[in-house]
């Protein structure tokens, strides 16, 4: 048991430390949305983020450059964002994190 509460005690930590390393809502946003899919083009990560398409630019523009995103394109026209390869642990804590609280609501 005490593993257990020290196991989401630690993944609070690591959350609230990952958020306020971004200093940025929208960016936080877009890694939590990022880390419950394989990868999102701008216009549906926009509507799921709830910002404007060119504001959300700038910012996985900035992403991208820090190495927290990588992208491909399914066609010439479409872009597709997704979390790098470095952050496949990020991705299944803030999974695991985003269950738990779905299923305390």
């Amino acid at each position: 048991m005490d593993s257990l509460i020290n196991s989401k005690k630690t993944t609070y930590l690591i959350l609230e430390l990952f958020n306020k390393i971004f200093r940025n809502e929208v960016k936080y946003k877009v890694v939590v949305e990022l880390s419950s899919v394989n990868g999102c083009g701008l216009r549906e990560l926009a509507r799921r983020v709830g910002v404007s398409h060119s504001s959300l630019k700038r910012h996985l523009e900035n992403l991208e450059r820090r190495g927290v995103l990588t992208t491909y394109y399914v066609n010439p026209k479409v872009k597709v964002y997704a979390l790098d390869e470095h952050f496949k642990n990020l991705r299944s804590l803030l999974a695991s994190n985003l269950a738990n609280n779905s299923n305390r609501g």
